[in-house]
């Protein structure tokens, strides 16, 4: 028996350039296409696995977004007492700011009356003071107008009612102090 020798031609007998485009495009698509092709298939799979996991991460925040909205509505009631709340804690701030302090105001308003004024009445209320007196002398009545328009805390001092009785001889003045 005889042997054969088999000596293999790895050059190939014509060069790339040399073939036809049909033979070009099979050599390439047999060498480098192949990697192409396989890059592209695992792009493709890597996207339809971070699909999966997107879509899961997706439906996971709309769940917590929904339950999220539902607290948040159940909480809606507690949010409009707070805000009434609120809006009634402003309006006592505002009328303690704008309120006066009543005996301090008082003490100021008794220390100005001179002795012959005697008064009558006193009504104090959040801008003004509204009083009524009785004095003998109209010099007791300059007098008293003069130190109550020398009290900065009065705005103005207005003069409602002013009579004069000649059977007691006695001067009746009722007067409002706006604050």
């Amino acid at each position: 028996m005889q042997r054969t020798i088999l000596s293999p031609n790895l050059v190939p007998s014509k060069s790339f350039e040399d073939r036809p485009l049909a033979s070009q495009l099979l050599a390439f698509f047999r060498t480098r296409g192949r990697l192409i092709i396989l890059l592209c298939q695992l792009v493709v799979l890597v996207s339809f696995i971070s699909r999966f996991i997107l879509d899961e991460q997706l439906r996971s925040l709309n769940q917590k977004l929904s339950t999220q909205i539902a607290t948040i509505q159940s909480l809606s009631a507690v949010e409009t007492e707070l805000l009434s709340v609120q809006a009634g804690l402003a309006v006592v701030r505002e009328a303690q700011q704008n309120s006066y302090d009543a005996p301090t105001l008082l003490a100021t308003f008794s220390a100005k009356i001179p002795a012959n004024v005697y008064l009558q009445n006193v009504s104090v209320g959040r801008q003004k003071i509204e009083f009524s007196s009785k004095t003998s002398q109209p010099t007791d009545f300059a007098e008293l107008v003069s130190q109550l328009k020398s009290v900065s805390t009065f705005k103005s001092v207005i003069l409602k009612s002013a009579q004069f009785n000649p059977d007691k001889q006695e001067f009746s003045i009722g007067m409002t102090i706006n604050l």
